[in-house]
């Protein structure tokens, strides 16, 4: 009796660390009038980008620990919220999407130049004359520069 207690003991614990998969829900909580279509979830650690389309799904990880999570989508602005270490415990995954406010373009973000041609003083007043500098900056603040209070001939 005492050997088919001891077997059924190791067997039951036998099974717990052979099952290291971890199952982590993801609760997308959507705060906009839009409707969520789909997402991707990335995972750094296991170089995973998987693709949810539901706002309550399940995913697995291959092992309890830290993980970083980002997520992207097309038409929201989204929020994560996650343990520090995933446990089974501790398994839950909240993504808050909100209104996606940036509405321009990636060409937007294109720099008129690049900084190694504005080397000299004079390029930089030249460009400032044309209007083609448009992210100087100053000071601790980072704010930009007002033109009336520029020290340069704007002529």
């Amino acid at each position: 009796m005492k050997y088919i207690f001891s077997l059924l003991i190791s067997l039951v614990l036998l099974t717990n660390t052979i099952n290291k998969e971890i199952e982590v829900k993801i609760i997308i909580v959507n705060n906009t009038v839009n409707e969520f279509e789909s997402g991707i979830l990335n995972i750094k650690e296991t170089n995973q980008n998987i693709k949810i389309d539901e706002l309550n799904s399940t995913i697995l990880l291959p092992k309890k620990g830290k993980y970083k999570f980002s997520f992207t989508s097309d038409n929201f602005k989204p929020y994560i919220i996650f343990p520090y270490k995933i446990t089974k415990r501790k398994n839950e995954i909240i993504i808050k999407l909100t209104e996606n406010n940036n509405k321009l373009s990636n060409d937007t973000f294109k720099l008129n130049y690049v900084l190694s041609e504005l080397n000299t003083i004079s390029d930089i007043e030249k460009a400032i004359k044309d209007e083609k500098a448009n992210f100087i900056t100053f000071g601790i603040n980072n704010s930009p520069i007002n033109k009336k209070n520029l020290k340069i001939n704007m002529e």
